[in-house]
């Protein structure tokens, strides 16, 4: 098959048996006519060579080719010393046409996914922005510590590693001041800043999260601090348990009196 081309052109039953010149073929003209279709479809030009020893080779009916030959190219036109069945270059065509058009939507989807990140990398530069303009100014020179005002700008600078690993970076600017009200409150700190990102890598992963190309991943801002439907922190929690999770969960349990049906029996004999 030629590299690229797709493996399988468009097949249409009634066209073939409502077709008179393929029903005066025979059974022996109509094998060695789809053949031939199948072996032009492999081909990057969709054609065969005109020789009659190839086709009858191709075509699989070998001696029997000179008797069907005459029909059966009658369904093909000859240029340049190759066949070409009109119906299977428009087949081609079609096909050509939607892959390049899923192309072009491909191109543009990334195209607007990385405008959508990019976006997002700049909403969370100009809210740090905000947040750093807002604090105090003093005179007295801060001291190298990593406590305080210090510490405070080290966390939110890590805001921007995890919301660069959100599948679902909206509303970042909320997300960002999410990020800071937990900071402020001692939930954030460079101790429990590994489970932050551990969390979100944990949800990553799960079924809840790939279910319709991710349609239940919530904003970065109720991941992290919740709202009226998602209450707690999601970053603490443990994603919810697939459904073929919970039924090998049943049958791992063992049962002595069988009344549990979801459970494995353990035959009398072979108690402990």
């Amino acid at each position: 098959m030629a590299r690229g081309k797709s493996p399988a052109f468009q097949f249409y039953p009634d066209a073939w048996l409502s077709s008179m010149d393929v029903r005066v073929m025979g059974p022996v003209g109509r094998s060695a006519y789809f053949d031939l279709l199948c072996h032009a479809w492999l081909q990057r030009d969709c054609g065969l060579p005109d020789d009659d020893e190839q086709l009858a080779i191709l075509s699989g009916v070998g001696s029997d080719w000179e008797r069907v030959s005459a029909r059966v190219r009658a369904k093909f036109r000859a240029e340049g010393g190759r066949l070409y069945n009109e119906r299977l270059l428009e087949e081609r065509g079609k096909q050509t046409g939607w892959s390049q058009k899923s192309s072009n939507g491909g191109r543009k989807s990334a195209e607007v996914r990385r405008a959508k990140r990019e976006a997002a990398r700049l909403a969370a530069i100009e809210a740090e922005s905000c947040f750093q303009s807002a604090l105090p100014l003093t005179d007295a020179p801060t001291p190298p510590t990593t406590t305080g005002t210090a510490a405070s700008s080290h966390l939110v600078e890590k805001f921007h590693d995890w919301i660069a690993e959100y599948p679902n970076p909206v509303r970042v600017d909320t997300a960002l001041q999410s990020w800071i009200s937990l900071i402020a409150s001692g939930e954030i700190t460079d101790a429990t800043l590994p489970d932050v990102f551990a969390g979100l890598r944990r949800w990553k992963k799960s079924r809840a999260w790939a279910e319709d190309d991710g349609k239940y991943i919530p904003a970065p801002n109720v991941f992290l601090t919740g709202n009226e439907r998602h209450t707690g922190r999601l970053w603490k929690d443990q994603p919810p348990e697939s459904a073929e999770a919970k039924a090998a969960g049943r049958t791992a349990k063992r049962s002595r009196d069988g009344v549990d049906p979801n459970a494995e029996w353990i035959a009398p004999w072979e108690e402990d």
